[in-house]
């Protein structure tokens, strides 16, 4: 018999971006590392979110502030409000590393709440 370790559900969605009605982008410390600014990025033609990371402040850059200990957040109204993203409701996204951009792309994860 092989014993099978269970996980909470908080350790299931520690890789999970969140985008909250107030407009911020959360994400946990493990995806950010220590950088300090981030680059955003939409892509119209597959109306996807792309967050690069970038080493201190660079032109056009979001300042990354602390939230908690593990969770850091951007402050993105503006860039949500300027690419009609919906932020009406609470959505979560599964970050995907994408070797040909050098950024994250997000893919919404469907709400597993009935």
């Amino acid at each position: 018999m092989i014993w099978v370790r269970y996980e909470t559900v908080r350790d299931r969605r520690s890789n999970l971006i969140t985008i909250y009605t107030k407009g911020s982008i959360n994400f946990s410390v493990e995806l950010s590392g220590d950088h300090e600014y981030a680059y955003l990025f939409y892509n119209k033609d597959t109306n996807q979110i792309g967050i690069s990371f970038c080493e201190g402040q660079c032109v056009d850059s979001l300042k990354i502030s602390k939230s908690t200990r593990n969770n850091r957040t951007i402050s993105a109204k503006a860039f949500l409000v300027s690419n009609g993203v919906d932020f009406s409701k609470i959505r979560r996204f599964s970050p995907v590393f994408s070797e040909e951009y050098s950024l994250y792309v997000l893919h919404e994860v469907q709400n597993d709440k009935a």
